[in-house]
């Protein structure tokens, strides 16, 4: 992990500061090990082999995903094509249109950016490859194996030198107040659990003005694949209606709102569970950015 990273890192259960401990001779420009305690909750937190360890056993395990073996270790990409050709072929291309559109938008911030749900590096690995050292790429994932896999990727592709990746769940960021410049996403509002708390901590992160851009799975009210996904936490933002109340509610304002992609689900066999045959869906990216004169908290002093 890259050392700057850990100024602006805090306990993700209270806020507090954090102490840090390191051993000798690991203090250059990343930390390879550390052991992190929160002075106000005496939360304890480390770093192992450069990854942030701040997921909580609740933020495991309740995401949708694909199939585990299109997760392994490495990845396998001949396991991810045979997935996409499994697809209807305009959710591959939603997924291309989505991923470049990220990309683009999160190479004009300057400061750090958080990738939330970095699984693969979907996006994560093409924007470190073409951004500058103005720019602090941080990415998470409440799977910290997946983020052994990037970092692993990252290195082989030579564009490691400006990442810092963290374990973590989308309802707890352990960032100071304002400290971050900007948020993307590939698709993380619509896998992770509890989607209004994931708007409420980005917009006490985020600077005033800093973008949240992420691209999300949307079906409709009354959908089989809604109440499934409201069985387990997931449903939140799973609508046009709720996400864009969600958006008001936490201050962020909607700057484009695009349709990559609508049909009706097909019959998908195991690799994903959600959307369920039949139902309607929609992939969309969507562009906003958290007002000047609204926050959900104002920023501490440190």
């Amino acid at each position: 992990m890259l050392h700057r990273v850990l100024r602006l890192l805090v306990c993700p259960a209270c806020h507090g500061p954090l102490d840090r401990g390191y051993p000798p001779g690991k203090m250059g420009g990343r930390v390879r090990v550390a052991e992190l305690s929160c002075r106000s909750c005496r939360g304890q937190y480390s770093v192992q082999e450069g990854v942030g360890l701040f997921a909580s056993s609740d933020d495991r395990g309740m995401e949708w995903r694909p199939d585990p073996g299109l997760l392994a270790q490495p990845p396998d990409e001949r396991l991810w094509q045979q997935y996409l050709a499994s697809l209807p072929p305009e959710v591959p291309v939603a997924y291309q249109e989505a991923e470049r559109a990220i990309v683009e938008g999160a190479l004009g911030i300057d400061g750090p950016v958080v990738d939330l749900a970095t699984c693969r590096g979907h996006v994560l690995r093409p924007l470190a490859a073409r951004s500058g050292a103005h720019q602090m790429l941080i990415g998470t994932d409440p799977e910290v194996p997946r983020l052994y896999s990037t970092q692993a990727l990252l290195r082989k592709e030579r564009h490691y030198g400006n990442v810092s990746l963290l374990g973590m769940g989308g309802t707890r960021w352990p960032f100071r107040d304002a400290g971050v410049s900007g948020a993307i996403s590939f698709y993380g509002p619509s896998i992770l659990p509890s989607g209004r708390k994931i708007l409420k901590e980005a917009s006490r992160v985020l600077r005033p003005g800093a973008p949240f851009i992420f691209a999300t799975l949307l079906t409709e009210p009354g959908t089989l694949t809604l109440r499934q996904a409201e069985a387990r936490g997931l449903g939140e933002l799973l609508t046009t209606a709720r996400l864009r109340q969600a958006l008001r509610r936490y201050g962020f304002l909607v700057d484009a709102w695009t349709v990559l992609a609508e049909g009706r689900a097909w019959q998908h066999g195991t690799y994903d569970p959600l959307p369920l045959p039949g139902d309607p869906w929609q992939q969309v990216l969507v562009q906003t950015h958290l007002k000047w004169e609204v926050r959900s908290r104002a920023p501490r002093r440190r």
